[in-house]
């Protein structure tokens, strides 16, 4: 006599198999996505704290602040010198992000390169940067000292 598995025994341990893949895949690849996450939200928050650091260097003495603002769909960094107009630095805009919202100013002032601050808007709220990339939304907000922190929202 021949043993054999029978079609009921091999549908049970196929349907079991199924239920472990369909628990298990969400387990192994939300961290994956939690830190493909916190890399976007790191990506914005460096972009603007590069502004940051251009106005802490005492060399761009020239210039009265640095700012980040909208350049189209994209976010720019963009350097004040006394007059009317303002220059965007090429090749310093935040590629692959979209702006959904823009509320307030993102300025930081230059003393020799001393002090910095994010300027709020009109209203009592500091500034808030609305992002998106692919269907990641990214919220950048900034305390009262002008540290942004980002997530996801």
């Amino acid at each position: 006599m021949k043993k054999s598995f029978t079609l009921i025994e091999l549908l049970v341990t196929i349907s079991i198999v199924l239920i472990l893949i369909t628990v298990g895949v969400p387990i192994v690849t939300g961290p994956v996505k939690k830190e493909a996450q916190s890399q976007q939200i790191n990506k914005a928050i460096i972009f603007i704290q590069r502004a940051q650091s251009y106005a802490r260097n005492p060399e761009n003495k020239d210039a009265t602040s640095y700012s980040v603002a909208r350049s189209g769909d994209e976010l720019a960094i963009f350097r004040q010198v006394t007059g009317p107009t303002d220059t965007i630095l090429e090749d310093e805009k935040l590629t692959g992000y979209k702006i959904n919202t823009f509320t307030g100013k993102v300025q930081f002032k230059c003393f020799d390169g001393q002090y910095m601050s994010a300027t709020p808007s009109t209203s009592a709220t500091q500034p808030t940067i609305v992002l998106q990339t692919g269907s990641l939304k990214i919220e950048i907000t900034f305390d009262a000292s002008g540290q942004p922190t980002g997530r996801v929202i």
